[in-house]
């Protein structure tokens, strides 16, 4: 189908003058500084972050639980923002959008362009379905225990992670068919979908599929959950309802995450949604990525497990642990025992099997 019956106008609106291009009046040069400098920050917090995340998962065994596999997941999407597109954003921001091609092919831009737009309906799409997915989880752990274990294994969790990006790339394969495009946005600086002609119902099923249902059912979870924490509160004596201090902890932390994520990508999803008359202004898609940078942050300190595996990664390579140790051997009945640590208020005393004479 030819893109002119799709009601745009491709004379005009596919490539515009390279004099139009040139009547766009630049960002403030402050602004500039900031966001990158924002962006950069948020490239190494990522990265390393998100890396101590996913090593931490495979790397310890308390750790690889059907749980952590779905925000394995959740770092593979963080990951892909804040390295591809934050790396690319920044290479616009400096050039001007030079990187996306749009002096030469206009607001269609080139191929970078197309695959900008795409990581960043998918990754955050992703995102946002491993959220759900962890909602769920949480929710079958707090308030359905009995199918808990049946429902999330290790094999269903990689399942649901692996079902959970396919379907963010279905959500955002529909502009390279003519429904919708990706294009150069000239206030920004980046490349998204079109929001005019079908743009608009694309916009509306995106705006649907990877956002208003997808927070009605984390909504509800974690409504549930809140209900039947406070049910155990009031019940504490009773060990039918009884919720490990763990799973609480855990459900915490991980409500805290969705909370950090609605909180970055709000205001710039609700303007790119809402608001048709004009693009979201220069710096805000800053916030958006900045999310990925920010779980795993929470994860090292709201969870002491990770928090832990976080310590052990982070050790100066090439460090090696103290011998400590000092054995005592006990006159009488042979037996040695051993003192572990230095700290003269926490000593582990440990018995060690008796020596025969």
């Amino acid at each position: 189908m030819a893109i002119e019956n799709l009601g745009w106008n491709t004379s005009s609106a596919d490539n515009n003058s390279i004099a139009d291009v040139h009547a766009i009046i630049p960002p403030n040069i402050v602004l500039k500084v900031v966001c990158v400098a924002a962006l950069i920050m948020t490239l190494v917090v990522g990265v390393v972050g998100n890396i101590l995340a996913m090593v931490s998962i495979t790397m310890f065994k308390q750790l690889r639980s059907p749980s952590n596999v779905i925000v394995g997941g959740l770092c593979i999407s963080d990951f892909t923002t804040c390295t591809v597109m934050t790396i690319i954003t920044i290479a616009s921001y400096l050039s001007e959008g030079q990187i996306f091609g749009y002096l030469k092919d206009g607001i269609l831009g080139n191929g970078v362009c197309q695959v900008y737009g795409f990581l960043f309906i998918q990754s955050g799409g992703a995102s946002i379905y491993c959220m759900v997915a962890i909602a769920i989880n949480r929710y079958i752990c707090v308030c359905r225990k009995h199918l808990f274990l049946a429902m999330f294994t290790i094999k269903n969790s990689v399942f649901c992670v692996v079902a959970c990006h396919a379907l963010a790339a279905v959500f955002s394969l529909p502009p390279f068919f003519n429904f919708s495009r990706y294009i150069f946005t000239r206030n920004e600086y980046i490349c998204l979908m079109d929001r005019t002609g079908l743009g608009l119902y694309y916009l509306a099923s995106l705006a649907t599929g990877t956002g208003l249902v997808p927070l009605l059912i984390i909504g509800t979870c974690y409504i549930q959950i809140g209900l039947k924490i406070r049910q155990v509160q009031r019940q504490i004596h009773s060990q039918s309802g009884h919720i490990s201090k763990r799973d609480i902890q855990v459900t915490k932390t991980l409500f805290v995450v969705f909370l950090s994520y609605v909180l970055s990508i709000s205001p710039y999803q609700f303007i790119a949604t809402f608001d048709h008359s004009r693009d979201p202004p220069f710096g805000l898609a800053v916030l958006f990525f900045s999310s990925s940078a920010i779980n795993p942050v929470i994860y090292g300190m709201m969870n002491p497990q990770f928090r832990r595996a976080y310590r052990k990664i982070l050790k100066p390579i090439g460090s090696h642990p103290q011998n400590n140790s000092i054995e005592i051997i006990v006159p009488g009945p042979s037996t040695t025992l051993s003192i572990i640590g230095q700290s003269t208020d926490n000593y582990n005393l440990k018995e060690i099997t008796p020596k025969l004479q």
